[in-house]
C-alpha cells in the first residue's frame, strides 16, 4: 500500500496500476511466464525491460542485480536520479563505491541526465511565466512534451549502462528544452518591449492632448471679448 503501485491504485485510483492479481494471478494460475520477477515487472515495463536485456545487469551470473534489486520487490519506490549516488541499500553506491571503476560510468550517467532534467525543468519554467503573461505558447508546449519524451526514454536506457545510448536521448531532450527556453524568453523579452513601446506611445500621446489644451485656452484668451 505504500509503494508506487499501491498509491497509485489506492489513493489515486488509477486502474492502470498493477494489483495483486495483475503480478501473481487468480486462484494460483499465475500468468505465463512469470516464475522469474523480472518477467513480471517486464510485463508492464517492456522498454525498460529491452535496455536491462542488453545490459551486463541482465548476465546469468549469481549475485547480478535484477529489478527487485534496485526497486523492491512489493515496497517499489519511486525512481530517481539520486539513485545513482544515494548511500542506500539499493542504491548504485551499495554494489559500486566511489573507488571502483563503475562508480565512474554511474557518475556519468548522473551527470547526463540531472542536467537534461534541470534544462527541462527550467524551459518549463520559462513557459509557465510566458503563459502566466497571457501568452501563446501553445507551439513551444508540443516542443517541451517532445523533450519529457525523450528524458523519459533516456530515463529507461540507463538500464542499458551505456552512455551513448542515454546520451542520444538526452541530447534530443536539451535541443527541444533550449529551443522552449529560448522561444519563451523572447516571448516575455517582445512582451516587455511592447508594453514600454505602449507607455510611451501613452505619454506621447498625453502630452499631445495636453499641448492641444493649452494652446486651446491660449487661442480663446486671445479672442476680441464678446460685446
Amino acid at each position: 500500500a505504500q509503494s508506487v503501485h499501491g498509491i497509485a491504485l489506492l489513493q489515486k485510483q488509477n486502474m492502470r496500476a498493477p494489483s495483486c492479481a495483475v503480478c501473481h494471478g487468480t486462484h494460483g494460475a499465475a500468468p505465463p511466464g512469470f516464475e522469474e520477477v523480472a518477467n513480471v515487472c517486464g510485463s508492464c515495463h517492456t522498454a525498460t525491460q529491452d535496455y536491462y536485456l542488453k545490459s551486463k545487469h541482465a548476465s546469468d551470473k549469481a549475485g547480478t542485480p535484477k529489478c527487485v534489486t534496485c526497486h523492491g520487490r512489493y515496497d517499489v519506490g519511486v525512481p530517481s536520479e539520486a539513485m545513482f549516488t544515494g548511500a542506500g541499500e539499493r542504491d548504485c553506491t551499495a554494489c559500486h563505491a566511489n573507488t571502483t571503476p563503475p562508480a565512474k560510468a554511474v557518475q556519468d550517467l548522473s551527470d547526463q541526465l540531472t542536467a537534461s532534467d534541470k534544462m527541462l525543468h527550467d524551459a518549463e519554467a520559462a513557459l509557465k511565466r510566458a503563459a502566466n503573461s497571457a501568452l501563446i505558447v501553445a507551439p513551444e508546449e508540443l516542443t517541451l512534451r517532445e523533450a519529457r519524451t525523450n528524458l523519459i526514454t533516456a530515463r529507461a536506457a540507463q538500464h542499458t549502462l551505456n552512455l551513448t545510448t542515454v546520451k542520444q536521448r538526452t541530447d534530443k531532450a536539451n535541443v527541444a528544452s533550449k529551443k522552449v527556453l529560448a522561444a519563451a524568453e523572447k516571448a516575455m523579452n517582445d512582451n516587455i518591449l511592447r508594453r514600454q513601446f505602449m507607455v510611451i506611445g501613452l505619454a506621447v500621446l498625453a502630452l499631445a492632448v495636453t499641448s492641444l489644451w493649452i494652446i486651446r485656452r491660449e487661442l480663446y484668451r486671445q479672442l476680441p471679448p464678446k460685446e
